[in-house]
Formats: C-alpha cells, sequence, structure tokens
C-alpha cells in the first residue's frame, strides 16, 4: 500500500487468497500441520487448526472492514496510456495506421526467414484488432494441418477461430458458450502467408501446434509457444515503436479501442461490444458507461442538426 498510495486489486486477491489457504477443513494450510515446523515450533495437528482458524478470522475481520470502507481502488487507469486514442471519433483509426506503418517497415528482401518476424507480428495485431479475445487467448491458440486447432479452416473455405467455454477466464460467466466465429476476409492473406510461407522458419514449428511461435533459441526457454507475458511486452514494444508520440499499450488495449470504436459509433452499441470481447453486457456497460451520455448525446446532435439543415432549406423536418 506504501508503495502504490491505496489499496488495490492486487492486494484484495492477496486477502481472497490467503482466507482460501486458511480456510476450516478445506483450506491448504489448515490440511497441512506438517507445515508448522517452518515456523521453529511445531505443533499438533488441533492447535495447528485453532492457529490457521484464529489467523482466518483476524484476516476476515480486515478485509470486510476494507470493503465496506470501500478502499480498494484500481490500481492503474487502463485507459490512461490510450487516451488520446479513445479520445477519436474512430480510434480503431490509429491501430489501421499502426498495421500501414509495420507493413512498411518490413526488409526489401526476398528471404522468407528474415521476414518470417514481421509477418508473424502484423498477423498478431491485425487478429487482436479483428477479434480482440484477451491475450491468453493467442497464447494457447493452435493450428493443426488436420484442421482440429482452434485456428480451422470452414466448410466453404473461410478461415474460423473456435474456443470451448473452458479455454476462457470468465467460462462461469458470459463464456459459458463455445467461441466459434468466422474471421475477417481482411485476414486470409496474412493467415495463408504465415502458415505455407513463414512459420516454417520459426524453431518449433515442425513439432508444436501452436500459431504463433519463438523466433529461435533463448537460454533457460521451454515454451513452444507465445506466452502471454511475452505476447503483451512485444505488442507493447510494437504500439511504441509504430504509433507516434505513444507511449505504448500491451495487447489487452485492443478490447479497450474496439469496444470504444463501436459504442462511439452505435448508439446502442453495448450488446455487440459484449459479443465481439465475449464478456457480459453487465460488464461491458459498466466499463464504458462513460461513453453512453456524451458520445450517446452525440446522435442527437447530429440528427438535430439535419432535422435543422432540412427545415432552412425546406421549411420542414425531414420523415
Amino acid at each position: 500500500k506504501g508503495r502504490r498510495g491505496k489499496y488495490t486489486g492486487g492486494h484484495k486477491y492477496i486477502f481472497q487468497m490467503a482466507l482460501s489457504m486458511l480456510r476450516a477443513k478445506t483450506g491448504y494450510l489448515w490440511q497441512k500441520p506438517e507445515f508448522s515446523e517452518c515456523l521453529g515450533k511445531p505443533l499438533q495437528a488441533e492447535a495447528w487448526h485453532a492457529l490457521c482458524e484464529k489467523n482466518r478470522a483476524t484476516l476476515l475481520d480486515v478485509y470486510k472492514e476494507l470493503g465496506k470502507g470501500n478502499h480498494f481502488k484500481k490500481g492503474r487507469d487502463p485507459f490512461h496510456a490510450i487516451a488520446s486514442i479513445v479520445a477519436l471519433q474512430h480510434p480503431i483509426g490509429a491501430l489501421f495506421e499502426m498495421v500501414a506503418r509495420m507493413e512498411r517497415s518490413i526488409p526489401s528482401t526476398s528471404q522468407p526467414s528474415t521476414n518470417a518476424l514481421h509477418a508473424r507480428n502484423i498477423l498478431l495485431v491485425k487478429m487482436l484488432i479483428c477479434n480482440p479475445l484477451r491475450v491468453q487467448q493467442y497464447a494457447m491458440m493452435t493450428w493443426c494441418a488436420d484442421n482440429t486447432g482452434n485456428l480451422y479452416t470452414g466448410p466453404d473455405g473461410e478461415w474460423r477461430m473456435r474456443f470451448e467455454p473452458v479455454d476462457f477466464k470468465n467460462h462461469y460467466g458470459a463464456a459459458s458458450q463455445p467461441y466459434d466465429v468466422a474471421l475477417s476476409e481482411w485476414l486470409r492473406p496474412d493467415i495463408d502467408a504465415y502458415l505455407s510461407v513463414y512459420r516454417p522458419y520459426f524453431r518449433d514449428a515442425a513439432v508444436s501446434n501452436s500459431l504463433f511461435l519463438p523466433r529461435g533459441e533463448k537460454k533457460g526457454r521451454t515454451r513452444d509457444y507465445l506466452s502471454a507475458a511475452v505476447i503483451s511486452s512485444t505488442v507493447l514494444k510494437l504500439t511504441r515503436k509504430f504509433i507516434p508520440d505513444c507511449p505504448g499499450f500491451s495487447a489487452h488495449a485492443f478490447r479497450h479501442i474496439i469496444a470504444t470504436e463501436y459504442i462511439k459509433n452505435n448508439p446502442n452499441g453495448f450488446q455487440v461490444a459484449a459479443n465481439i470481447l465475449h464478456d457480459r453486457l453487465e460488464t461491458v456497460m459498466r466499463a464504458y458507461a462513460h461513453l453512453k451520455v456524451a458520445d450517446g448525446f452525440s446522435f442527437w446532435t447530429a440528427y438535430l442538426d439535419r432535422q435543422i439543415g432540412s427545415y432552412q432549406t425546406q421549411g420542414a423536418v425531414n420523415e
């Protein structure tokens, strides 16, 4: 708290984890009396259970008091790094321009091995624009030659993306149904080129079904896929490099930009935005409530201006 200046969601998570571990009978620590040896004074099971329950009660009191006092605050503003982008009427334009700059930065060489990393990163950014799922989905995304992966071709030859509910963070809530959607035709050339030309040049292409692969050998690395953390750090570097005057932002910010784009330009767009994000309508309305009045009112202003113009030129309003 001293470092952050406030209690954040991270503190809340620590409280919840500790309370869970100390819970009578089912808590992990409660079931491990032998851990008392780590305290320098081994305890019998009964004494250990009493200690766990006593400390859990103390923690629970503090946790409830912090909750009642509304002391848990957001640790950071998710819109801070993208404030200038979401302020635009069409925030998605900044992402389109980013992609264009990335494509212009590809070296003028005919060597696929040289351009493989550029092709992978461009496809990743384009897919985040078209399907702004949480970064974990992109880390776990597979492609298989037998068409059994998360990325696959549909019966009409279109590229599609699919996940089971259990693959999602919120699978007990908004993501309780399978996710199976057709991808934008904008992605087709990039997917085709990446899979047939560029992906084979990545280190584990012959043995891994992961769609997005690491570039090469790295000391201590054991993964044959790009982790969520690496994808986010990669996107941070790309946005910092290819969006002028931008401090950079991670992959999760694409969700905010895309949702803002749609809601700003569609007066009743909250449900569609929820579908795009694969999230609850209530969650989206709560997160983007700041857009509802200002941008909803802008539709009325535009409508009013059209009626005023019509009345001034025709002496009547538009039907």
